[in-house]
């Protein structure tokens, strides 16, 4: 007869092994979490956790990249927005320095006014060319180079390559405005009573035209004919104006402001003033020569000056490709007949410095989309900046036609008159400048205020992260503890169990 045993009797001695083996294993891995903090120095020791884990590490990788980016992207705002600012109160203080008002008598102030404005437009040049972490700031999508050109460079042109500067471009502009008789290519013609003042044609972009005209006269009339050019005609068959009498004449300037012209009724001809004859032909004849006068200071004045403005102000908005306009000589090979530009951008552009080497504004679109930075997930910050969108083109057109004007070196009275209108003129033109300039500022700051705030958001992020991915990962000390106890216990147990067994006889065993 046999007898068969239990089944345990047969197996223990293969089991006790594996089991103690399980033991210190397990022993092993909980004294390595007490004493690194992480459930498992592998991803296989996370168990089913690791996919779960595997994700949270890599938003907290992409959380670590944004966070990286955000810094770079407001670096670049930050270094922007205080570039502009500069470049905003340098030319603003300039109102009260080389753009003040000109003394009567001021030869020697105005050469040193020259250089001061020369010396603050390379400073505002330099801060067209401010550089950040991720390239040149004012260059829209161009932001490997520099965009602004150096100053001599944009005043004088390039020799070598035979390109003209802003001061031949302005010079060639006054010439072509001022026109053969220095009346701003406006006709006056007389004969008998009456005396006319006719604008250019329509298609003439050069010189003044007639906005409006206004008179107190008593007697005679001034009337402003509904013809194309329009026509003034002033008629003194019907009687003689009285003294202190006015015809008052707004005159469209090239830069898109008005001059007035204003002719007094008096006892002589002067600049303003017309004698009243003693005969209605006497009085139209004064009148001519008083006007004649007059529209020639007006011309040497304020158009001058305009002219120069406008110059400076299409020399700074264009672009490497949108070169300045080029003026065609007239059939007389002057500039003076000249009665229009080139339209050939390859030509204008081969004898014209091209100041800016940037994205042009006038391709239109937001210049800040020219460079999108992506600072979280589906957020984009854009911070481009174009260096002759308006507010900048304003600014260093102001300075510039100041600093290149040439002022009359024969008749001192007028040069400081010519001087006076220029720094007029270029203080207005900054306080424009600077408004739009305050414009960009804010969408800047805008930008700004959404990286700071996306900031936060990511830290706020990646804290509820790291906190889950630490629960996957990390153990307590004092739950590391427990458990290295509890396994001890069950060691010392195990080791108790298998020293009994060991031990056991048949007679226990039965």
């Amino acid at each position: 007869m046999s007898i068969s045993g239990t089944g345990f009797g047969n197996s223990w001695s293969s089991w006790v092994p594996k089991a103690l083996t399980k033991i210190h294993d397990d022993l092993n891995a909980k004294s390595t979490q007490l004493a690194t903090g992480k459930i498992s120095t592998n991803n296989s020791g996370l168990g089913e956790a690791v996919y779960r884990t595997l994700e949270l590490h890599s938003r907290l990788s992409a959380c670590d990249l944004y966070s990286d980016t955000i810094i770079s992207v407001g670096t670049d705002l930050t270094t922007s927005i205080n570039a502009i600012t500069s470049l905003s109160d340098a030319a603003n203080a300039t109102k009260n320095g080389p753009l003040a008002a000109v003394n009567s008598s001021d030869v020697a102030g105005r050469s040193s006014r020259h250089t001061q404005l020369k010396s603050v437009l390379t400073s505002l040049l330099g801060y067209v060319n401010t550089r950040g972490v991720n390239g040149y700031l004012f260059g829209g999508a161009s932001s490997a180079s520099p965009p602004a050109e150096d100053i001599n460079t944009i005043l004088k042109g390039d020799a070598s390559a035979g390109q003209d500067g802003l001061s031949k471009l302005v010079a060639e502009r006054q010439s072509a405005d001022l026109g053969p008789d220095g009346l701003g290519r406006m006709t006056i013609a007389g004969g008998g009573t009456q005396v006319s003042l006719t604008s250019p044609a329509a298609d003439l972009p050069f010189g003044m035209s007639i906005k409006n005209v206004t008179s107190t006269f008593s007697q005679g009339s001034v009337s402003l004919g509904n013809t194309i050019p329009p026509t003034m005609t002033a008629d003194f068959s019907t009687g003689i104006p009285k003294s202190n009498e006015t015809v008052t004449i707004n005159l469209n300037l090239p830069d898109g402001t008005v001059a007035k012209v204003l002719m007094i009724a008096g006892t002589s001809n002067g600049n303003g003033t017309f004698a009243i004859g003693s005969t209605a032909a006497d009085t139209a004849t004064n009148f001519q020569s008083a006007l004649t006068t007059t529209l020639k200071q007006v011309a040497n004045v304020q158009l001058f000056i305009a002219s120069a403005t406008r110059q400076a102000s299409d020399f700074f908005t264009a672009s490497a490709t949108n070169p300045p306009n080029r003026i065609i000589p007239g059939l007389d090979g002057t500039l003076a007949s000249a009665t229009g530009f080139s339209s050939d951008t390859q030509a204008n552009s081969a004898k014209t410095v091209c100041w800016y080497n940037g994205t042009d504004a006038s391709i239109g679109g937001d210049p800040r989309q020219d460079m999108t930075t992506m600072i979280g997930e589906g957020i984009n910050i854009g911070s481009g900046i174009r260096g002759n969108e308006k507010g900048f083109v304003e600014t260093l057109a102001a300075l510039a036609s100041a600093a290149v004007v040439s002022t009359s070196t024969s008749d001192e009275t007028l040069a400081n008159l010519q001087f006076s209108e220029v720094v007029s003129r270029s203080s207005a033109q900054v306080t424009t400048g600077r408004s739009d300039l305050q414009a960009i500022m804010a969408s800047l700051t805008s930008a700004q205020n959404s990286v700071k705030t996306e900031s936060s958001n990511q830290a706020s992020y990646k804290s509820i992260l790291q906190q889950a991915f630490e629960s996957k990962t990390t153990v307590t000390p004092e739950q590391a503890a427990t458990e290295l106890t509890a396994l001890q216990t069950q060691l010392q147990i195990a080791y108790q169990v298998t020293s009994r067994l060991m031990k056991m006889s048949l007679a226990d065993y039965l």
